[in-house]
């Protein structure tokens, strides 16, 4: 997906073209917005079947194509899915649900046989990055996503946080203090589903590297 409104799907198996030996795209999809005008793509996820891909853009809206629609129009689209730009997307398992991430503060759970209204949102999670990501528990029990800390100048005691939410009653399962840096991008790995305590996980946080004093 690409900040010039389109969303391309390659085949790394197709013939090799010229001189630099390139690939070309299979399909190329346009992002537009309610008006109509091209909106930059920021985002974009397959489901685990391959049948879906959906792509979120710097407007706060999502586009999705089944490949029966042979990628013409999209299948579904929701315009306003964010207030701010739409920073990662993930589908369920079933390829029946996804969850989206916004710079507006938000998480959001979508039913896409319901797509025009959300299943629920979770507020109050800042975020300013068009980089941060959501993503699943092995088990799809939770959703999991960063905090972004806002201010440039850090006020004693905020921190960037790992954020876990239970995806069957919505409510806040548990808060990890990370560093006093955003964190943007969660892989978990629960080596017992049904024990919560043996929960391993790996966190990017983004953080200035300190110049070295001359001696």
């Amino acid at each position: 997906v690409s900040y010039d409104g389109t969303l391309r799907l390659w085949d790394l198996n197709s013939k090799h073209i010229g001189l630099d030996q390139n690939i070309t795209y299979q399909h190329l999809l346009k992002l537009k917005g309610k008006n109509g005008m091209k909106s930059a793509g920021n985002c974009c996820c397959y489901s685990r079947d391959g049948e879906l891909v959906v792509a979120g853009t710097t407007n706060g809206g999502m586009h999705l194509w089944h490949q029966r629609s042979y990628f013409g129009n999209p299948t579904f689209a929701n315009y306003d899915a964010h207030k701010g730009e739409v920073s990662s997307i993930c589908f369920t398992q079933d390829s029946l649900q996804l969850f989206s991430r916004g710079t507006d503060s938000s998480m959001k759970m979508w039913d896409l046989r319901r797509f025009k209204e959300a299943v629920h949102v979770w507020e109050n999670m800042p975020n300013e990055s068009s980089r941060m990501q959501v993503s699943l528990s092995p088990d799809e029990k939770y959703v999991i996503t960063g905090s972004n800390i806002i201010n440039t100048h850090v006020p004693k005691g905020v921190i960037g946080q790992l954020v876990f939410c239970d995806v069957r009653t919505f409510e806040l399962a548990a808060q990890i203090n990370i560093s006093n840096t955003s964190v943007y991008l969660s892989l978990i790995h629960i080596s017992e589903p049904t024990r919560l305590l043996s929960i391993s996980y790996a966190v990017f946080c983004l953080k200035k590297k300190k110049k070295k004093k001359q001696q």
